[in-house]
This record gives C-alpha cells, structure tokens and sequence, in this order.
C-alpha cells in the first residue's frame, strides 16, 4: 500500500472573510488533507496559517496554485 503525498497548494488572494470563495477553499483543502498556504500582502496569517506577501516569499515547494 502507498503513501499517499501530501499536496502542497498556494492560496493566491487568501482572504479571513468566510464569505469569500478563497477563505472556503482554504478550510475545504486543509479538511481533505492539503498543505494550503494563503498568499495575500494584506493579512499576517489566517485561519493559524502564516499568510505570505508573495508566492515568491514561500520557502518549500508548491504543487498547485490556486486563485
């Protein structure tokens, strides 16, 4: 049996606003296992993630980018 990975995903345009679409797939991608990391310059974290200026500031690997 194989070891499913982990996917890695930035979250471009993150937003704290339940409301918004980025905010929901930030919480449905994490719920399913994901590593979902937001991206916006306007918010130091969100939902306990580090939020990231720029896709260019996240250190590790991205598999998929998501807007």
């Amino acid at each position: 049996m194989s070891q499913r990975k982990i996917e890695t995903v930035a979250i471009l345009g993150a937003s704290p606003k339940p409301d918004r679409f980025a905010y929901r797939a930030l919480e449905m991608l994490r719920r399913h296992g994901h590593r979902a990391i937001p991206v916006n310059p306007a918010f130091p974290e969100i939902l306990g993630e580090t939020c990231y200026a720029s896709i260019a500031d996240i250190a590790e690997p991205i598999d998929t980018v998501t807007i």
